[in-house]
């Protein structure tokens, strides 16, 4: 008489192993794109709160502190500033922060060593070229000043890249439009 063996056959086995490591794998590639989602969406919420500091460092400006930015100072519309070369238009108080910031969005106070850095940057422009029409000076659409605050940072895998201007295709982009009115000219 025949003893039966209780136990697995080879080809069972290795379909098993083939069931597991298909399996795995999924749960691989399913844990690379949640990584890349995290990251995409932590590096978003912080150039969120860096742009949404200068953004309401703008809305916090005077008119007549706005007539110097924009008016006075030599700047040119249309034009893309660091916030670093506005900076004494924004710091009342001295706790103004230039960038660029780091991955955590704290400023690296002009060291621009690291990787996946974050870049402030303001563009200004008069309410008639946003809207290409032509508004009498004394009028109040022709003191509306329309200021875009950008924030830019690399994309996941471009972390040396520099986004420190527009139009990188490496970078992404955050903006902000503000429109705020200058003080009439004394």
């Amino acid at each position: 008489m025949r003893r039966k063996r209780n136990g697995f056959t080879l080809l069972e086995v290795m379909i098993a192993i083939f069931v597991f490591s298909s399996g795995m794998m999924a749960f691989m590639s399913y844990h690379a794109r949640a990584n890349t989602m995290i990251f995409e969406t932590e590096s978003s919420q912080i150039a969120h709160s860096i742009a949404i500091n200068l953004a309401q460092e703008v809305s916090s400006m005077t008119p007549e502190r706005l007539r110097q930015l924009c008016d006075v100072s030599g700047i040119t519309y249309g034009a893309i500033y660091q916030d670093a070369n506005l900076a004494h238009y924004f710091d009342q108080g001295g706790e103004f922060a230039t960038g660029p910031f780091d991955s955590w969005g704290q400023p690296l106070n002009g060291s621009n060593t690291g990787t996946y850095l974050f870049y402030r940057m303001i563009k200004i422009n008069t309410y008639d070229d946003i809207t290409d029409t032509s508004n009498p000076t004394a009028s109040q659409l022709a003191r509306l000043r329309h200021l875009e605050v950008i924030v830019s940072w690399p994309l996941k895998g471009h972390g040396s890249v520099k986004c420190n201007s527009v139009a990188k295709p490496e970078c992404n982009y955050l903006i902000i439009p503000i429109v705020k009115g200058v003080a009439i000219e004394p």
